[in-house]
């Protein structure tokens, strides 16, 4: 049971995993059991709770192999309540205040050696979480009815599995004839090839603007925290260290740079619609609030309001930086940041568009281009949270299956649109391939079953000018035999951190099949602002830099193939997306850096871009979580887990109780 523990250990110190190197990822356990710091604290807290549990687990354990070998029901029952009345007073035990704040300061501990930066991140941070992990952990996973039957298997199972498999086959049972060949969105960009007088329509796109109210120039740019420029990081002895008055490459968005941008909008780009995928609040996760962060939800808007007026309508969706604490979010109860954006969004969506997004943040509504005075009647944006699939919302852990009905919902809204012959754009935070794969693989059924709807994706949270493509589902094992379906922008951030210059990017939309015609890309050189020229600028063409002839699946997939080849295509495509930033330059990338890009670039679900990175995913099998062993054995081999393993069995089970 002391791996249960780390269990609750790992999740308490997550917040400070981000900072490990790719080594200290993939044995992140082993890393713990490293530290002598974690050695004595194991062995001084677990004592408390072993004392307590052990003797039941035992009996527990013993009654079990005895059922097993003379087929005893009364002793395998009794064996289950043994279990029970054991993980029940683990329960308890990791309730009380004394082993939760003991797990929050052991989570400070293992942050502290991680990141070496001023003595207030860590314990911001980590408690933030514990106060949340801990109860999530006892409230289902650590509940004697699932850690009994799914867990131990001292119990006969209580709940079954909801396989995935069986989802995607009845998903795709009935795709049409015509979609089969998993080529629309390519042959619709045929049909408009070479048709030069075609009426098109401009978006603004935007995402990631982490602005920093508390931004002050004059102030220290190299702390010793993750995120400077403030009045607490004090003022350097020497200027060249001292936060510039439009932005620095180590500090989130300045105020002034984000007004500099709506300026820009409004009077030089002159859009007519704008889409905002979410993160608004700054960096500083270890010390804001639900108040900090509505607050800065609430000062833009009203600023975008007051600047755009109704000159065009902004469709937004939240970001995993629009909850509180970052990444979290419940599905159980209604969310205070939800709810407030209900309020704040009140301005660009509908009343019954506001009654779905308040249940958990997505949402359905017929496009509209406002200036024009159009309503496509046929057309509808779909905002989808990725918030259900995030594998650092630790809420996901109470929940069953299916986060907020989301799925539910998104299939029953393409069902309807399919039958009035309708289409979408889609809005998402996430890019999907870095979703959990339970979610993943049923969301890439619905693009796959729907893909004669959906146009493309616009996408942020990477911090990455790039894109992804939407792929068929790998029916037969063979990754080779899937087609790309559609594309999907990943936008740059518009904060400055880290090592970027801020951008926002300009969409040509053609109105009537809704298809993706360019993409133009806009940026802010803080270097050159600070030198005393702010200004926004062009940065580059997508089909003239990227030398396409159009932004069809199967046209960018050969683009992708060029950088999977050509070391000097991949090196100009990182500096691309950086926007002439510090983070753009490459000295080199080799075949593994290329293959890296590529598979990130042509895929859309995670275990398609491992098998793509490592090749056939029957020669490089993970290991499954699921496998039916029980008791501590099965306990044990839970630390041999990845990082990405820990995350899948803990967060997206997939169950129904019986």
């Amino acid at each position: 049971m002391r791996n249960l523990l780390i269990l609750s250990l790992v999740a308490v110190a997550s917040t400070a995993t981000a900072k490990l190197n790719e080594h200290q990822k993939e044995n992140f356990f082993e890393y713990m059991h490293s530290m002598n710091e974690g050695k004595d604290f194991l062995s001084t807290v677990s004592k408390h709770i072993m004392d307590k549990v052990t003797p039941m687990l035992k009996f527990s354990h013993t009654l079990k192999s005895s059922s097993q070998s003379t087929g005893s029901e009364v002793s395998s029952w009794l064996g289950c309540q043994a279990c029970k009345a054991g993980v029940y007073t683990l329960d308890s035990s990791i309730r009380t205040k004394t082993i939760t704040k003991a797990l929050e300061q052991f989570g400070v501990l293992v942050c502290d050696q991680i990141e070496k930066t001023n003595n207030t991140v860590c314990p911001g941070a980590v408690t933030e979480m514990g106060d949340i992990i801990v109860p999530t952990l006892t409230n289902f996973l650590l509940s004697p009815d699932y850690l009994c039957s799914r867990v131990l298997s001292y119990c006969d199972t209580e709940y079954v599995e909801l396989s995935q498999d069986d989802y995607v086959k009845r998903v795709l049972s009935d795709k049409p004839e015509f979609i089969k060949a998993n080529d629309y969105v390519h042959k619709l960009y045929q049909s408009i090839k070479g048709n030069k007088n075609r009426a098109t329509f401009k978006a603004v796109h935007y995402s990631d603007v982490h602005v920093d109210l508390y931004y002050k120039p004059g102030t220290n740019a190299k702390c010793n925290m993750p995120l400077c420029c403030r009045e607490e990081n004090g003022y350097p002895a020497n200027p060249a260290d001292a936060a510039g008055p439009w932005g620095d490459y180590q500090c989130d968005t300045a105020p002034a740079v984000l007004t500099k941008m709506f300026e820009f909008v409004r009077d030089e780009i002159k859009p007519d619609v704008l889409f905002w995928t979410g993160d608004m609040s700054a960096h500083s996760v270890w010390e804001n609030s639900n108040e900090e962060v509505a607050n800065v939800n609430n000062i833009i808007a009203n600023q975008m309001k007051a600047m755009f007026g109704d000159q065009f309508k902004v469709y937004p969706l939240q970001g995993n930086h629009d909850v509180w604490p970052v990444n979290v979010q419940s599905f159980n109860e209604p969310n205070y940041l939800v709810q407030n954006l209900t309020q704040v969004w009140s301005h660009w969506l509908n009343n019954d568009t506001l009654q779905t997004f308040k249940k958990a943040g997505y949402y359905s509504q017929y496009f509209e281009l406002q200036g024009k005075g159009k309503l496509f009647e046929k057309v509808r944006v779909l905002g989808v949270t990725t918030q259900t699939c995030n594998e650092q919302n630790w809420y996901l852990w109470e929940v069953l299956a299916d986060p907020g009905d989301e799925l539910a919902w998104l299939e029953a809204t393409l069902k309807e649109m399919e039958q009035k012959n309708e289409i979408a754009i889609l809005l998402g935070h996430i890019p999907t391939h870095g979703c959990l794969r339970a979610w993943g693989s049923r969301f890439q059924a619905l693009m796959d079953r729907y893909q004669h709807i959906i146009r493309f994706g616009l996408f942020g949270h990477s911090h990455d000018e790039k894109f992804f493509l939407t792929r068929s589902v790998n029916v037969d094992g063979n990754l080779t035999n899937t087609k790309p379906l559609s594309f999907n922008s990943i936008l740059a951030p518009t904060t400055t951190y880290t090592g970027k210059n801020p951008s926002f990017a300009v969409y040509e939309i053609d109105e009537e099949t809704m298809l993706l015609v360019n993409i133009t890309t806009y940026f802010f050189n803080v270097t050159k602002a600070n030198l005393g020229n702010p200004e926004w600028e062009l940065y580059h063409n997508l089909l003239e830099d990227y030398q396409l002839e159009d932004l069809s699946p199967q046209t960018v997939y050969k683009y992708a193939e060029r950088i999977l080849n050509d070391e000097n295509e991949a090196k100009k495509f990182n500096m691309w997306n950086a926007k002439g930033g510090p983070d753009g330059p490459m000295d080199s990338c080799n075949d593994g850096c290329r293959r890296g890009m590529f598979c990130d670039l042509v895929t859309s679900y995670t275990d398609d871009e491992d098998e793509c990175n490592h090749g056939a995913l029957s020669s490089k099998k993970k290991k499954d979580p699921h496998s039916p062993t029980f008791g501590f054995n099965k306990m044990q081999s839970l630390i041999t887990f990845n990082e990405d393993q820990f995350y899948e069995f803990m967060a997206d089970p997939w169950l129904v109780k019986k």
